[in-house]
């Protein structure tokens, strides 16, 4: 199986690709970031790894390797700053979006409409639902 982690630098997308790859051996992890708020150090040495910007650099190189999932954590890493960067980040998920739905991958959109375009926020409100979800896909994947 094949998965691709944007924001595979930041706390969220290498934690993620450590658990797939400790998880299951049979997992290809690859995983762009652009190292504007994650750090390489976090990035686990089995990760086939891109240093790009998914709204700004050529990414169908990457997305030729026919993908089982994609985790989409790549965002403007500051917390504190959210209220103030809404609309890029918002704009640059649009702009993602548009991306994958040209090069034809199914994707699956979350909306919590009580919190603000959060990522500590969200996984504070739906964390386990999300993770839940995640599990679950993994399971019905690794059965076939």
């Amino acid at each position: 199986m094949k998965v691709c982690i944007t924001g595979v630098a930041g706390l969220l997308g290498s934690r993620l690709a450590d658990y797939l790859i400790n998880k299951n051996s049979n997992i290809e992890v690859y995983g762009i970031d652009n190292l504007s708020g994650g750090y390489i150090e976090n990035v686990n040495s089995k990760v086939k790894f891109f240093e790009r910007d998914i709204v700004t650099d050529n990414l169908e190189d990457i997305f030729n390797n026919n993908f089982d999932y994609v985790f989409h954590f790549a965002a403007y890493a500051a917390e504190g700053l959210s209220p103030f960067i809404r609309k890029f980040n918002y704009e640059n998920n649009l702009d993602y979006m548009r991306f994958l739905s040209k090069n034809g991958i199914e994707f699956e959109r979350l909306i919590v409409p009580e919190v603000p375009h959060s990522a500590v926020g969200i996984y504070a409100k739906v964390g386990e639902q999300i993770m839940r979800f995640h599990v679950k896909n993994f399971r019905d994947a690794n059965s076939k």
